[in-house]
């Protein structure tokens, strides 16, 4: 199994893309699959964190485990944070048994309650997650994988969007 991320904007003059790369698919993407087989109510990958720091200085990259879960994003700090968006677009089964995840971020508030672009705020994309959240409390989440790349510096009316494909073979 494995997983490809492509964080991007629509543009006048079409589809810019930020970063397009592989992920790291998390010990806990077993869990994840564990409760869909089960049929357990609300299982499956339903959520994407977006990863963020309002700064206009440098983001310092974060290296990470497999292991790491949600724990990492309710331990953020200070100017950093993460926004907690459910997938409001139905995945698509691809033709090659992959299934694409898809979610648009734009001046929401991250989970700590940091504004994510906006008026006056310098925003910095550094990370994403793709999780399985069964309940409110976000302590309870399951990553199943995750990604961060270089930060990418978002303007105050833009909309990002993720694709996410995960890679069954």
């Amino acid at each position: 199994m494995r997983g490809e991320i492509t964080l991007w904007k629509e543009d006048p003059e079409g589809k810019i893309i930020f970063w397009k790369s592989e992920n790291q698919i998390q010990d806990g993407h077993t869990a994840v699959l564990a409760a869909m087989l089960a049929g357990e109510e609300k299982a499956g990958i339903n959520t994407i964190y977006l990863e963020f720091e309002n700064t206009s200085g440098e983001v310092t990259p974060v290296s990470f485990s497999t292991a790491e879960g949600a724990e990492y994003f309710t331990g953020l700090t200070g100017s950093a944070d993460f926004v907690r968006k459910p997938i409001e677009i139905k995945p698509v089964r691809n033709d090659d048994n992959s299934v694409t995840f898809s979610a648009v971020f734009g001046n929401e508030t991250g989970f700590h309650g940091l504004p994510f672009g906006g008026t006056g705020v310098t925003s910095k994309v550094c990370g994403a997650a793709l999780v399985m959240a069964s309940s409110e409390d976000q302590t309870q989440d399951i990553v199943f994988a995750r990604k961060n790349y270089d930060p990418v510096k978002i303007k105050t009316t833009e909309q990002m969007y993720i694709s996410w494909t995960i890679y069954l073979d």
